[in-house]
């Protein structure tokens, strides 16, 4: 938590006086820490309950996604929920940044999301004859799309089939976890 306290001020250039963070274990457990901080002009310390939904979100996105030993796959479904846009823009960087250490599955319904990615970054899943079919999506087949739309745009306006995307972001990983996901042939590959 103190390196995320860190990071989070230098991340913020226009702060003249960053708040003091405390880190301290929490009264009624003491196995849990309890971050709490003090901003200039204010009496009394903040904690986690003056924050919005979105914002404690994004510390725990933030948290997972800067961690220097991450799980080999972590798998998000919808984490842009309650997140302002310009929070969503950060954490598409974040977990980019984060898939050349893991392997990144995340299922959203967020366009502003997708556009921060590329079209083999994404698949799509459709359901046909009574089962979940996955198509990743391909460069060459949206090229003369994505001269004129973004990713999201073309997904919203239903140019790309799918009922939910699903971003891929992967590092080189294991073949054998690789033919699971993928199956023995990539569609649409």
């Amino acid at each position: 938590m103190r390196t995320l306290g860190k990071i989070t001020i230098k991340g913020f250039k226009s702060i003249r006086d960053p708040p003091h963070f405390v880190l301290k274990p929490s009264r009624l457990n003491e196995s849990k820490i309890r971050m709490e901080w003090l901003e200039k002009g204010h009496e009394g310390y903040f904690n986690a309950t003056s924050l919005s939904d979105g914002t404690l979100r994004f510390i725990c996105l933030v948290t997972l996604l800067l961690q220097p030993d991450l799980p080999g796959l972590i798998l998000l479904d919808e984490p842009e929920l309650g997140l302002h846009p310009a929070a969503v823009a950060l954490l598409s960087d974040l977990l980019i940044s984060a898939s050349q250490r893991a392997q990144i599955l995340v299922a959203s319904q967020s366009v502003t999301l997708i556009n921060h990615l590329e079209p083999d970054q994404v698949w799509t899943v459709n359901r046909e004859e009574d089962q979940s079919t996955f198509h990743q999506l391909s460069h060459e087949d949206l090229s003369a799309w994505m001269d004129r739309y973004a990713l999201g745009e073309l997904w919203e306006n239903k140019e790309l089939g799918g009922f939910v995307p699903i971003f891929v972001l992967k590092k080189p990983f294991c073949e054998a976890f690789d033919s699971q996901l993928y199956g023995n042939q990539r569609s649409g590959a």
